[in-house]
């Protein structure tokens, strides 16, 4: 999937300091300099990062919650510009994360937006013909510690826009 959104790629993402720090744990690698046990490199430790998925990602990564109002637990992308873009673009200061597609195969469910929220952006499951980035993918890769984005070429969807915590929340009629 493109540039590490994927359900895979979330594990290795980075933290924007200084020394790039995983965001998942990770066992151990060898991190060019003589260390070859350091604990910011190597595969991700799945017995260790506090999560039961298989892919062990970071809590400030991925995390999942029941929605009442729509009775469905669901997959969040919960990286920091991620929840300060969304909060402010859905007018709702309690959103926990952006929803991650709960629907297809391996290829699709939890490497793609959810459509229901997301319908015209470039990170759904599908191919629109109507496909910008939008702000919400420009943060996740801001987020991933492997790129720095330039703001002036995300788009700003106006579906959803300003709607509330219920609109995000609740079904759909």
């Amino acid at each position: 999937h493109v540039l590490g959104f994927s359900s895979t790629g979330f594990a290795y993402f980075r933290r924007n300091d200084e020394e790039r720090t995983a965001r998942s744990p990770r066992v151990g690698g060898d991190d060019g300099n003589g260390n070859k046990y350091n604990k910011n490199f190597g595969i991700v430790d799945r017995h260790n990062s506090g999560s039961h998925n298989r892919y062990g990602y970071g809590n400030d990564t991925i995390q999942y919650h029941y929605i009442e109002g729509r009775d469905k637990t669901a997959a969040f992308i919960v990286l920091p510009t991620v929840k300060k873009v969304i909060k402010e673009f859905y007018n709702c200061t309690n959103m926990i994360g952006l929803e991650l597609e709960d629907f297809g195969g391996i290829d699709t469910a939890s490497s793609h937006w959810e459509q229901r929220i997301l319908s015209m952006e470039f990170m759904i499951g599908y191919i629109s013909s109507a496909a910008p980035m939008s702000i919400f993918s420009m943060a996740v890769f801001e987020d991933s510690g492997w790129y720095k984005m330039d703001w002036d070429y995300a788009t700003v969807p106006p579906y959803g826009k300003g709607f509330g915590c219920d609109w995000y929340e609740q079904k759909c009629i």
